[in-house]
């Protein structure tokens, strides 16, 4: 199994990230974790995050077939072996018509979920559930929910944590690769099943209601969380080793039998407590180690124990590369050579622009001048690491990527002397759906030896973990809002506004 090598640290330096060098340590082989992130922000959902050990059940040697009809080899997973029932050959009717009874399983339902749990469970992973304020999709019913296999390589990632890695549309029928629609598939069967709810660790919050419900044909009774298990200090937060807790007998008769552990009704009105077969939970977006926002620190088990080996599949890597190639040019065949990758994150972010009229909106956002003196930052830190001598230490181009569809916007990147791929002359969204430019622009984040990122979005600091780990680069995130400063305000963790007396520098 490969190792992982942590090449630096993400640190605080005067209201930006910088990444510093650190002493090479290697990971622990088999930590025996699973976490899978998973998160629909900014533009693209990076990665889904379910946990899971060992277990010591027995596994039944076949090779399960994915939603499209292809076949996933037994022989290239862990052990050769498949955790669902023998003989089964493509997604059923029910839930549990697949589903091995020596074997235990665990998944989210939410659109924007991660997860990580230490248990002996096999992740169940959802389609990729599109969110209209990020990825600025026009009706959810318009575009078709992607596998995670689509994107990511799944089963790389199961060979290297050396743990299974499950689908829905292994498991259950669905409208997999077609446009949502609310009414069931024929032939689906309504399973009832009993969910724990980590919204509810707030008081007075419903759970987290998600359209894979229906997509899936659930019908979901919740059980909320206990509110020890949230972090002290944050408004959504919890602790994943409160929700393993939840899986073992003990920490779920202690949690029932709490005055706030309850289920409560399905929609049918079916009351049931949590499944323990397949444990469910209804959104761990807020699930962590130690903080809250911890993604982008060293801390997070999230990418070091999974993270790190949930990489793109080789059609996704081929179809955004040859976009990459349109624009910096060269010879057919010629490598791309280093470049630097901006991530500028402005089009879901404008509403927070609290208190600025929509014509004064662009003052809110950090200009691009400050993006370039952070890719100048990036270029002196790649230059210390590599030399002169090394095109590692001297980067030609420099690609941006953004969610802006203002076009005056990308003309005033192009004076930068910045490249960038054209979606709309690539026609991506025409020819590979509308998941595809937020996808493509990840890839070519994650494949620079130097990036540039906008601080507060999970988009930017997955990217710049990849960067850093996968090539030994270097990145700096840029504070947003400038707008802030300007009015005296700040974000708080907990996403409210706040007075602060001090100076926010850019």
């Amino acid at each position: 199994m490969n190792s992982y090598i942590p090449l630096a640290t993400v640190e605080e330096k005067d209201g930006d990230f910088e990444v510093i060098e650190q002493p090479s340590t290697q990971r622990r082989r088999r930590f025996r974790m699973l976490w899978t992130a998973a998160y629909v922000a900014g533009v693209l959902l990076v990665g889904v995050v379910l946990g899971s050990l060992y277990s010591s059940t027995g596994w039944m040697p076949v090779a399960p077939s994915r939603g499209d009809g292809s076949t996933v080899s037994a022989g290239g997973l862990p052990g050769g072996f498949y955790p669902l029932k023998e003989g089964v050959h493509g997604p059923a009717s029910s839930l549990r018509d697949n589903l091995s009874l020596n074997v235990s399983y665990v998944t989210s339902l939410s659109g924007a979920s991660g997860m990580t749990l230490r248990t002996n469970r096999v992740p169940i992973v959802p389609p990729l559930v599109p969110s209209g304020g990020h990825l600025n999709l026009e009706g959810k019913s318009a575009n078709p929910w992607p596998n995670l296999s689509e994107v990511f390589d799944i089963d790389r990632l199961s060979r290297s944590i050396d743990w299974p890695v499950l689908e829905w549309a292994q498991v259950k029928k669905a409208r997999y690769g077609q446009p949502f629609r609310y009414e069931p598939l024929e032939g689906q069967v309504t399973d009832k099943i009993g969910c724990w709810s980590t919204r509810q660790v707030r008081k007075g919050v419903g759970p987290a209601r998600g359209e894979s419900e229906k997509f899936l044909n659930l019908d979901i009774s919740f059980t909320p969380i206990p509110t020890k298990f949230a972090i002290p200090n944050t408004m959504n937060w919890y602790s994943f080793w409160g929700l393993a807790d939840l899986l073992y007998p003990l920490g779920r008769s202690e949690a029932l039998a709490l005055p706030d552990g309850k289920p409560g009704p399905s929609d049918s009105k079916t009351v049931l407590p949590p499944d323990e077969h397949v444990s469910c939970f209804d959104d761990l977006f807020y699930a962590v180690a130690v903080r809250a926002y911890e993604w982008g620190k060293e801390v997070s088990p999230a990418w070091r124990y999974v993270g790190v080996y949930l990489h793109f599949t080789e059609r996704v890597e081929r179809l955004a590369m040859e976009m990459l190639k349109r624009v910096i040019g060269g010879a057919e065949g010629e490598p791309i050579p280093p470049y630097i990758a901006l991530h500028i994150r402005r089009s879901d972010f404008e509403g927070r622009c609290a208190g600025w009229k929509v014509e004064d909106h662009e003052q809110c956002f950090p200009p691009l001048s400050v993006y370039d003196r952070h890719v100048q930052e990036v270029r002196e830190k790649l230059r210390a690491k590599y030399g002169d001598d090394d095109p590692r230490g001297n980067p030609l181009y420099v690609v941006a990527t953004s969610d802006e569809k203002n076009p005056q916007w990308w003309e005033r990147v192009k004076q930068m002397g910045w490249l960038f791929i054209d979606h709309g002359a690539e026609k991506t969204s025409k020819r590979l759906g509308k998941w595809y430019p937020s996808i493509v622009d990840s890839v070519v984040q994650s494949n620079s030896i130097g990036f540039v990122g906008t601080d507060g979005s999970t988009f930017s600091m997955v990217s710049a973990l990849r960067v850093r780990d996968w090539h030994g680069g270097v990145s700096s995130m840029v504070r947003r809002f400038l707008g802030f400063r300007d009015k005296g305000l700040r974000m708080s963790d907990a996403g409210s506004m706040e007075r602060k007396k001090t100076v926010v520098e850019a």
